[in-house]
C-alpha cells in the first residue's frame, strides 16, 4: 500500500506544479547575446563607505550583481539597475565597456529619451550618467586579486564620492591599481590617456522629468601625483557653467549656479578636437569650452604638476572669471593634449537608491541608443571622419521626438544619413493620471504621459485634502474656575511612502463651575467593554454587546461556537511527528487548515526515509504545504492524512555499500580502514573464490586510496556483467558486495577536429575513423580518403580507465566511426566535425586576424610553410599565445616591417589549424614635384605627412626640426591628393606615414624661380 501511495502522490504533485509555478527575477546579472558580442557588461551593488567587495561577510560589503539586465532593444542597449528594495540598500553601478576601439575625435554617444527617474538623492548630491573614452579598456570596477598575499585591490570606489562623480572613479588614483586604465610611470610621458564626460541629474526634477544641472569633463594623461593624499593626475578638468548672473563666491554649492539642461528628448554627447583648446565637448547641441561657459580646474602649476590644487596660487583673477574657481579660455593652453589613434568607449550610470522610504521604488533605466550613428548593440568600433560611401539600410517611421525616413549607412564608418526625411510626430498624450498622491500636508502631482514614448511632458499639482482627525484627548484638565484644553491629532498616513501627518488641533474645555455645553448633534461614541449576551455552544454561535457611555447606543458581534464540525487526523506511518504537534485537530467547514489548527504544515521524520507529503485517501490526493496554507479544499468531512515515505538515497548507516553504477563507473560508500579489495565477474561467497576467478583484480590499501575521496571510492570497471566485490578491513573482518554493469552503446562527440568515441564497450576487435560517409568496413577499406585504425590493444588501454577514445583529425567535415567486435557485429556512427574559421584582413604591412574565439596560438614567419614543425624551426618565426598577447581578443593585428610572403598559422584549442599566405606590401605614395609645390597621391589609409627644411632621415628628427609642419588626412582634396606649396628654395625632407606603419622618406631639392 505504501508504494502505491508514493506513485499516486508523485503523479498528483507533478500535475499541480504546472499551474502553480510563479516566474521570478533572474538571480544574477543578465546580458543578451547581441549585447555581449560587442560589449563587456559590468554591474555592481555597493554600500556607503569604502566599497570593499571581497571583504569578510561580516563587513556587509559583498559585490552583488542581482537583477541587473543589459538588453538589446531596437538596436539600442537598455540597461536596468535594480530598485533599493532589490539591492537591499546601497547604490548600483551599471557599465558597458566596448570590446573594440574607435577614434576619440568626432565620437558621438546618444542616449534615448528615458525617464532617468532613479537619479535622485535626498541629500542633494546629483547622480550621473557618464561616458569615458580611454586608450586602455576598462574591464573591471572592483580591482584585482593577488594570489601571493591573498589580497584584493579595491580601487577608488567609495560611497561618498562615487555618486557625486559617477564613472569618473573608474580612473585609478594610485600606481598599480587595477581599476579602469593602468597606471604609467610618474614622468612626463603621456600614457593611458582618457576623457570623461559626466552629466549630473538634478534631484529636484528627476521624479517628473529628466533635467541635468552639471556637466563634468575631465582629461587625464596618465600621470600620477602625490600618492599619499590620493590626488588624481588630471591634466585639466572643467565643469559646465551657464549662470553668469549669479556667480559663485567660492567653490561651494556649485550645482546651484548651473542652468538646467533638458534631457526629455534624450542625451547626445559629441567630442571633437580643436588645435587651440584641445577637446570640445558638445551636449545636446551646446559647446562647452569657452571661459564664460566653463569653469576650469587645472591641476598643473608652472613646474608641470602640483601635489594638490591651490585656489590662491594657481589662478590669477581676470575680468572673465565667474568666480575664484573659473579661469578664462585664453589663460589655459590645452593644445597638444589631443590623443591620436583609437581607444575604448565606456558608458554607464550610477544609480542612487536612497534609504529614504520616499525613494524605495526608484531604479535606473537608461538606453544607449547609438555610437557614431550606429545602433549601440551593433557597435564594433567603426572608424569615423571618413569620405562616406552610403548605401540604403532601412526605412523607419518617425516617432515622437526622432525623425523618420530612409536611413542610409556608410559602409566604411557606419555613419547614418536620413533621406526623404519625415519630421518627428510629437507626443500623443493619454488621459491625466495621478503620479503622486495628495495628502493633508502636501499637494500631489498628476501628469499626462505620452502613449507612444512614455515621456511625461505635462505635470500639474493636485490640491491638498482635509485632515483626518483622531479623537480628542484632554491635555490640560479643566477646574472649577479655569478652562482646560483638549487636543486631537491628524491620523493620516501616506502609505506608499509611510509619511505621517504631524498636524494637531486644540480646543477649550469649559471650567467645571459653568454649565455643560449642548451635546453634539451626532454622538462621538465612547464605547464600553464587550459583554457576553448569548453564550456560545458546540453547535450555536454566541453574541457579545458593548454600549456607548454617552448616548447608550449598542453594538453587537458574533462569538464562534465552541465545537468543531470535523477532525483532522495525522497518521505518521512509522515516523515521528514534529515536537508540539498533536495527531488530531478540530476544523470547521470552510476553515483554512493552518488557521484552524494553529500549526505550520507538519513534516514528520523517519530514519532512512524522506517525507513525500500527507496522503488524503478520500480524494486520492497528496496535500502539499501550499494546500495547507491556502485551505485548498472546502472541508465537509473528517480528514484522515497518512504520511508518504520514499527511501533516502543519502542515508548513511555507517556500513560499506555500493550506492550506484553509472555506465561502467561504480561508487562504493564508507571505504574506511581498508586492507584490500578483490573483484571479479560472477557471484561468489568467499575471498578465495574471487581470487581464483578469471580476470580477477586485487587492489591493496594504497591502490584503493587513489580512488577514494572522503570515504567514497569511484572506479571504472572494464567489463559488462555481474560483479562480486570482497572488501577486507584492517581488523580482519570482510564484506561481500554485488552489482550489475550493463552494456552501453557507443556514441561520438567532437570538439573542433578532436573526435571522441565514448563508451565503446567491450568485446571489440578494432575501431576505424575515416573521412567521408561509409556504411560498411569494405567501403572504408576501399576508400583512398583519410582513415585511422585504433587496434584492440590501444582500445584496451582506454577501457581500463575511461572507455573513451579521442583522436585529432586534420580537417573538419563528415566522418564515419566503425567499431568491429569479435563476435562479427559492427557499429557504424556518422558524425560531422565543425570548426571556427578565422578571417584574414590584409592591410599593407599589417595582417589582421578576426573571428578567433577559443584560440590557442598564432604563429607567423617569412616564407611558405605547410606544417607547424617547419614554421617553428624558421629563423623569423614569431608567436602570440592566448595567455598573453591574444587573451580574450576579438581580433589580433600582426605588424610586419619588411615586404615579402609570410605564412600565418592560427591554431585553436579544439585542435584545428588554419593556414594563411600573405604577400606583405608596403604602402607607397606617388610624388610629383613642380617648382615650389610637391603633390602626394595614392593616400588611402594615410595617417600623416611631416616635412621640414633640411636633411633628416627619421620621422622623429623631422618632427622636432625647426619650423616642422604636417598634413593629416583631412587635407586630402577631392582628387585624393595632398598639395604642399609655397616651399622655399633649399633641401626639404618629407615623411609619409600610413596607419599600417608604412614609412616613406623623400629628400627633395626645391628651387623657386
Amino acid at each position: 500500500m505504501k508504494n502505491a501511495k508514493r506513485i499516486l502522490a508523485l503523479v498528483l504533485v507533478c500535475m499541480m506544479i504546472i499551474p502553480m509555478g510563479i516566474s521570478s527575477f533572474a538571480a544574477a546579472m543578465s546580458v543578451s547575446t547581441t549585447v555581449s558580442a560587442n560589449w563587456t557588461a559590468l554591474a555592481a551593488k555597493y554600500n556607503k563607505g569604502t566599497w570593499t567587495p571581497f571583504a569578510p561577510a561580516s563587513n556587509n560589503y559583498q559585490l552583488k550583481t542581482d537583477n541587473f539586465t543589459f538588453t538589446d532593444v531596437n538596436g539600442g542597449i537598455q540597461v536596468y539597475t535594480p530598485t533599493y528594495s532589490q539591492l537591499r540598500a546601497g547604490y548600483g553601478t551599471s557599465v558597458l565597456a566596448s570590446k573594440a576601439t574607435t577614434q576619440l575625435d568626432g565620437l558621438t554617444v546618444a542616449f534615448s529619451a528615458d525617464e532617468f527617474d532613479s537619479m535622485v538623492d535626498t541629500a542633494g548630491a546629483g547622480n550621473t550618467i557618464g561616458v569615458i573614452w580611454s586608450e586602455e579598456p576598462i574591464t573591471e570596477i572592483c580591482g584585482g586579486y593577488n594570489a601571493t598575499d591573498n589580497s584584493w585591490s579595491t580601487g577608488n570606489y567609495t560611497g561618498a564620492i562615487a555618486y557625486k562623480s559617477g564613472l569618473r572613479n573608474l580612473i585609478p588614483v594610485q600606481e598599480n591599481q587595477l581599476v579602469g586604465i593602468p597606471a604609467s610611470d610618474k614622468d612626463a610621458t603621456p600614457n593611458g590617456q582618457a576623457l570623461y564626460i559626466g552629466v549630473a541629474i538634478k534631484k529636484q526634477q528627476a521624479d517628473l522629468a529628466p533635467i541635468a544641472d552639471t556637466i563634468d569633463i575631465v582629461y587625464y594623461d596618465g600621470q600620477y601625483i602625490n600618492q599619499n593624499d590620493g590626488q588624481v593626475g588630471y591634466r585639466w578638468t572643467f565643469t559646465a557653467r551657464n549662470h553668469p548672473d549669479t556667480p559663485n563666491s567660492d567653490y561651494t554649492a556649485c550645482s546651484t549656479r548651473y542652468d538646467d539642461i533638458d534631457l526629455r528628448n534624450g542625451l547626445t554627447v559629441n567630442v571633437r578636437a580643436d588645435d587651440a583648446v584641445g577637446y570640445i565637448v558638445n551636449i545636446n547641441g551646446i559647446d562647452y569650452y569657452k571661459g564664460t561657459d566653463v569653469g576650469y580646474f587645472p591641476d598643473a602649476n608652472v613646474n608641470g604638476y602640483s601635489a594638490k590644487f591651490d585656489l590662491t596660487e594657481s589662478l590669477v583673477p581676470t575680468e572673465n572669471y565667474l568666480s575664484t574657481m573659473t579661469a578664462a579660455q585664453a589663460d589655459i593652453n590645452l593644445s597638444g593634449l589631443k590623443t591620436a589613434g583609437n581607444g575604448y568607449v565606456t558608458v554607464g550610470a550610477v544609480s542612487i537608491n536612497d534609504t529614504s522610504t520616499a525613494y524605495y521604488s526608484h531604479r535606473c533605466t537608461y538606453t544607449v541608443k547609438s555610437i557614431n550613428g550606429v545602433a549601440a548593440a551593433n557597435w564594433a568600433g567603426q572608424a569615423n571622419g571618413c569620405a562616406h560611401s552610403y548605401a540604403y539600410g532601412w526605412t523607419q517611421a518617425a516617432n515622437c521626438t526622432q525623425p523618420g525616413g530612409d536611413f542610409y549607412k556608410c559602409s566604411t564608418c557606419g555613419a547614418i544619413e536620413i533621406r526623404n526625411k519625415v519630421e518627428a510626430t510629437g507626443h500623443t498624450l493619454a488621459a491625466m493620471v495621478e503620479e503622486m498622491g495628495t495628502t493633508c500636508f502636501r499637494g500631489g502631482l498628476k501628469s499626462q504621459k505620452c502613449t507612444v514614448c512614455n515621456c511625461r511632458p505635462v505635470v500639474e499639482p493636485i490640491p491638498m485634502i482635509d485632515h483626518t482627525w483622531g479623537e480628542w484627548t484632554v491635555t490640560t484638565p479643566a477646574t472649577e474656575t479655569e478652562p482646560g484644553v483638549e487636543t486631537r491629532a491628524c491620523t493620516f498616513v501616506y502609505t506608499p511612502w509611510n509619511e505621517k501627518c504631524t498636524a494637531t488641533e486644540t480646543r477649550e474645555i469649559p471650567a467645571t463651575g459653568t454649565p455643560d455645553p449642548e451635546p453634539p448633534a451626532v454622538c462621538e461614541h465612547v464605547w464600553g467593554e464587550w459583554v457576553v449576551t448569548v453564550e456560545p455552544t458546540e453547535t450555536i454561535a454566541g453574541v457579545e454587546t458593548r454600549t456607548c457611555t454617552l448616548c447608550g447606543e449598542t453594538e453587537t458581534q458574533s462569538i464562534p461556537k465552541t465545537g468543531k464540525d470535523w477532525k483532522i487526523t495525522f497518521d505518521p506511518d512509522g515516523g515521528v511527528m514534529p515536537e508540539g504537534v498533536a495527531t488530531e485537530y478540530g476544523i470547521n467547514t470552510g476553515d483554512n487548515y493552518k488557521t484552524a489548527t494553529g500549526i505550520d504544515y507538519p513534516v514528520p521524520t523517519l530514519d532512512a526515509y524522506v517525507f513525500d507529503g500527507w496522503y488524503w485517501d478520500a480524494f486520492s490526493y497528496t496535500l502539499t504545504e501550499g494546500d495547507w496554507n491556502d485551505g485548498y479544499f472546502a472541508v465537509a468531512q473528517n480528514v484522515d492524512l497518512v504520511a508518504l515515505w520514499s527511501e533516502d538515497p543519502n542515508w548513511d548507516d555507517g556500513t560499506t555499500k555500493i550506492t550506484g553504477v553509472n555506465n561502467y563507473t561504480v561508487t562504493i560508500k564508507n571505504m574506511n580502514n581498508i586492507k584490500e579489495v578483490r573483484f571479479a565477474i560472477g557471484t561468489y561467497t568467499t575471498g578465495s573464490q574471487v581470487k581464483a576467478a578469471a580476470q580477477n583484480v586485487t587492489m591493496d590499501a594504497a591502490t584503493v586510496a587513489k580512488y577514494t575521496v572522503d570515504g567514497v571510492m569511484t572506479y571504472d570497471l572494464p567489463w559488462v556483467g555481474t560483479y562480486t566485490f570482497w572488501v577486507r578491513y584492517t581488523d580482519g573482518t570482510s564484506v561481500f558486495l554485488y552489482t550489475d554493469v550493463a552494456d552501453i552503446a557507443p556514441y561520438v562527440t567532437s570538439y573542433g577536429v578532436k573526435l571522441t568515441v565514448n563508451d565503446f564497450g567491450e568485446g571489440y576487435k578494432d575501431a576505424w575513423l575515416a573521412k567521408g560517409t561509409f556504411n560498411s568496413y569494405s567501403e572504408i577499406k576501399a576508400s583512398t580518403a583519410f582513415k585511422y585504425q585504433a587496434s584492440a590493444t590501444k582500445l584496451a588501454n582506454y577501457a581500463k580507465t575511461t572507455h573513451d577514445f579521442t583522436y585529432t583529425m586534420t580537417d573538419p567535415g563528415d566522418y564515419t566511426v566503425l567499431i568491429r567486435y569479435t563476435d562479427g557485429t559492427v557499429d557504424v556512427i556518422h558524425h560531422t566535425l565543425t570548426v571556427t574559421t578565422p578571417v584574414l584582413v590584409e592591410n599593407g604591412l599589417q595582417a589582421i586576424i578576426t573571428n578567433i574565439p577559443d584560440i590557442r596560438i598564432i604563429r607567423t614567419a617569412y616564407g611558405h610553410y605547410t606544417d607547424v614543425q617547419s614554421i617553428k624551426s624558421a629563423s623569423t618565426v614569431r608567436y602570440f599565445n592566448n595567455k598573453t598577447a591574444i587573451k580574450d581578443a576579438e581580433e589580433y593585428m600582426i605588424q610586419y616591417r619588411d615586404e615579402g610572403e609570410v605564412t600565418i598559422i592560427v591554431e585553436y584549442n579544439d585542435g584545428y589549424k588554419h593556414f594563411f599566405y600573405y604577400n606583405v606590401t608596403k604602402k607607397v605614395p606617388t610624388v610629383v614635384q613642380e617648382g615650389d609645390t610637391v603633390t602626394f597621391g595614392n593616400l588611402d589609409d594615410m595617417y600623416i605627412i611631416r616635412y621640414a627644411a633640411g636633411k633628416y632621415s627619421t620621422a622623429n628628427n623631422i618632427k622636432n626640426a625647426p619650423g616642422a609642419m604636417y598634413k593629416k588626412a583631412d587635407a586630402i582634396n577631392e582628387n585624393g591628393e595632398i598639395v604642399i606649396s609655397g616651399l622655399t628654395t633649399g633641401r626639404w625632407s618629407f615623411m609619409v606615414q600610413y596607419y599600417d606603419d608604412s614609412f616613406n622618406f623623400y629628400l627633395l631639392d626645391i628651387v623657386v624661380e
